[in-house]
Order: C-alpha cells, then sequence, then structure tokens
C-alpha cells in the first residue's frame, strides 16, 4: 500500500500511546523535540487516553508508543479506518511495536524522505450464531487470534472445526488458537504454533494442550471459511478475541470465522527486517550471518 501524500506536503503524524506509562511521556517529548526541527514532518494530533473514539481521525500516519497491546487497542479504536499504524516498542517482545525508542531519529529520518511503505497486514471477522440462528448476534475483529479457552472448573473441551463446512477435525484440548500470520508470533507461538511472515494471507490453528499427540497445528488459506463449535457438556467456553474481549460460548452456539475487513495497515520504514526481529527478540537461529561475516 502507498500513501497519497502530496510531494510537496509535510506528513502529517498522529502520536498515540498508553498514557499510564511514563515512558510513553518521555518518549513523546523526545518526538516532539525531533519533529519539531523536520519540516518535513508535522505533528497534527496527540492523545494518551485509553478509551476515546479515533474514528475519523486526520492524519498520515499515527505513531503508537507501547507495546503490541497497545496498537491492538488504538487499531480498534480506530474502527473501520485504521490509520497506518508505527509501533516504538516500549514493553517487552513487540512484534507490531518493532521500532525502539534509540533508532526513532533515523525511522522519522526515513519518514521525511518518504524511504518505507505501508504492508496491509490480514484480520479475522469472527461471527457468533446463538442457538442456532441464521444470522450472527455478535460480530467481533481480530488482529491477533481467536481464541476458545475452558473456562471453570477447567475440564477438557472438545471443538469440532469445520473448513469449507467440510468436517476437518474434532481437537480434545485445554484450548484452540485460531491466529493470523501478525499473530503467530503471538500466543500460537507459546502453544507451539508455526511463524508466518507477517504479510502472509494465512491463518494457523493451533491446540492448546491437546490430550493426544496426533493434533498438530494446521496453516491453511484465510479465504476459507472456519466455522467451530464445542461439544457438550452444557457448560460455557470462554472465546477471547485478541486478549482483550471475551464472552461465553455454549455447545449451541456456532462461531465461524473468515478473513476480515478491514486489513491493519503497519509502517515498514527501511530498518524493518522481520527475521531480524526474530533473531533478536526470540534468539531464533544460532546467529545473525551479517553480524559474523557471513557463512564458516
Amino acid at each position: 500500500m502507498s500513501l497519497h501524500i502530496q510531494p510537496d506536503a509535510p506528513l502529517r503524524i498522529a502520536l498515540l500511546g498508553h498514557g499510564g506509562r511514563e515512558s510513553v511521556h518521555e518518549v513523546a517529548a523526545q518526538l516532539r523535540r525531533l519533529l519539531a526541527g523536520m519540516p518535513e514532518l508535522t505533528l497534527v494530533y496527540e492523545d494518551f487516553s485509553a478509551e476515546s473514539s479515533l474514528e475519523g481521525l486526520t492524519a498520515d500516519v499515527a505513531i503508537v508508543l507501547g507495546g503490541d497491546g497497545t496498537v491492538l487497542r488504538v487499531a480498534r479504536r480506530m474502527g473501520h479506518k485504521p490509520l497506518p499504524i508505527l509501533g516504538v516498542n516500549l514493553g517487552r517482545l513487540g512484534f507490531l511495536t518493532e521500532v525502539n525508542p534509540e533508532s526513532i531519529r533515523g525511522v522519522l529520518e526515513d519518514l521525511a524522505d518518504r524511504a518505507f511503505h505501508v504492508d496491509e497486514l490480514m484480520t479475522l471477522e469472527c461471527l457468533v450464531y446463538r442457538a442456532s440462528q441464521n444470522k450472527p448476534d455478535i460480530s467481533l475483529r481480530a488482529l491477533n487470534d481467536v481464541v476458545f479457552r475452558a473456562s471453570p472448573p477447567f475440564r477438557l473441551i472438545d471443538i469440532d472445526l469445520f473448513i469449507d463446512d467440510k468436517p476437518a477435525a474434532r481437537y480434545r484440548a485445554d484450548g484452540l488458537i485460531v491466529a493470523t500470520a501478525a499473530g503467530s508470533t503471538a500466543h500460537n507461538l507459546s502453544a507451539g504454533g508455526p511463524i508466518l511472515c507477517p504479510e502472509a494471507r494465512m491463518v494457523v490453528i493451533t491446540p492448546i494442550a491437546p490430550h493426544t499427540l496426533t493434533q498438530r497445528p494446521l496453516v491453511d488459506d484465510a479465504r476459507k471459511t472456519y466455522r467451530l463449535s464445542i461439544v457438550g457438556p452444557n457448560m460455557p467456553t470462554l472465546l477471547v478475541v485478541d486478549g482483550q474481549e471475551d464472552l461465553p460460548i455454549y455447545p449451541s452456539d456456532i462461531v465461524e470465522i473468515v478473513q476480515g475487513s478491514p486489513s491493519l495497515p503497519v509502517v515498514r520504514a527501511r530498518q524493518s527486517d522481520f527475521y531480524r526481529n526474530l533473531a533478536e527478540k526470540l534468539g531464533w537461529g544460532s546467529y545473525l550471518p551479517g553480524d559474523r561475516g557471513g557463512r564458516h
């Protein structure tokens, strides 16, 4: 995706973040000082609240200060027309927030030089049909994942999966994760699921502590329809979306998951490198060839 910006007009920046963190205000002050010296960029909006609506916000790029959870909350608050997001990591790992505070100046220079692009990360739409109704009662948008989890008394649950109306599997486990490619490095990874490059139009389905050695994660095409239901007993299972929204699911309910709209636009500057992030943040691979002179 490319932004439609007048060549002679400054790039409009919105500064957003989790105002409850002292580090957010420290980095925001640093950004203000840097932006004041860059005529190619202009700060047009700031918001460090947690609940205010960001729908209709007018800017070219939203710089979000915090962790990946902050990015997810900000994207939800933007509604169905999210701005391209540049995440600055003030949390722990950070894959949606891949920019470190130490490299902010260089990233701003990339923005000023228009040396960046925007990736459209796939989202999921989660539709809940209560009591076999023909129309969904609830619609939720997931940027990372949709998770089925056992609720108290935390017994194993049985989950039936249909893909394009064809029976695919019955999982007996503590739960089940349906993740986007971008969400593959979140809960999915901790449950032993595979890592996908964030731009992939795929979903990964990963059981949580399955009660069999034969059930493994499944990677499939996001253009398909995934329908899931709980197989008795008549107790609720918890449906959790992006770790931020949850609701009970009963055996009479059907949960349908399809590719969502809109996607999540994410700004990638010149320094962006997904595989380097994996190596640095997860210790993925034994070494980085560029750090050790290539092959040995």
